[in-house]
C-alpha cells in the first residue's frame, strides 16, 4: 500500500474524548485511536486516514453541489487550495468561508440537503460544516458500534 504525504496525526486540537466521547467531534477518530496513535505503525495509520477520509467524501458530496463550478474554481485559487479531489477543496473552502462569514453562493456551491434549514441571520456556510461534522461523528460512532462493541 503506498502511503501518501499526510500530516502526522489527524488531531485538529479539539478533542472531546477528554470529555468521555468514544468519537472524538474534533478528528473523528475512535479515543483508543488517539491514545495508541503514536505507537501504530505506517499500515494502521493508514488505514484510520482512509475511513476518515472515506467518511468525509461521502457526506461532502451528499451535503454539498456546486451551484456554479467556474466561480468554485475561482475560490479555491484565490483561497490558493490545491487539493487534488472536489470533496477535499470543498471542505477546505467551508472552513475558509466560515473564518471569513462568506455564503456558499459567494463560492458557488450550495447545500442540496433535504433538513437543511438556516434562519435569517445565520451563515449558511457555518451550518454546512458544522452538518458535514455531525454526520461524520454519526457515521464514526456507527462504525465504531459495528466494529467495537461487544453485544451483552
Amino acid at each position: 500500500m503506498a502511503l501518501k504525504k499526510r500530516r502526522p496525526t489527524p488531531c485538529v486540537g479539539i478533542c472531546s474524548t477528554t470529555f468521555g466521547d468514544l468519537v472524538c467531534r474534533g478528528c473523528k477518530r475512535f479515543s483508543h485511536e488517539i491514545v495508541d496513535w503514536n505507537g501504530y505503525d505506517d499500515a494502521q495509520k493508514e488505514t484510520v486516514w482512509e475511513r476518515l477520509e472515506t467518511f468525509k467524501k461521502q457526506v461532502v458530496g451528499q451535503i454539498v453541489r456546486f451551484e456554479d463550478q467556474a466561480l468554485f474554481q475561482l475560490a479555491i485559487e484565490t483561497q490558493k487550495i490545491k487539493e487534488p479531489e472536489d470533496y477535499q477543496a470543498i471542505y477546505l473552502l467551508l472552513q475558509r468561508l466560515v473564518s471569513h462569514s462568506k455564503t456558499l453562493s459567494f463560492a458557488g456551491l450550495e447545500n442540496v440537503s433535504p433538513d437543511f434549514e438556516i434562519t435569517e441571520g445565520e451563515v449558511d456556510s457555518l451550518l454546512t460544516l458544522q452538518q458535514i461534522d455531525r454526520e461524520i461523528v454519526t457515521r464514526s460512532r456507527a462504525y465504531y458500534e459495528r466494529s467495537y462493541k461487544v453485544s451483552a
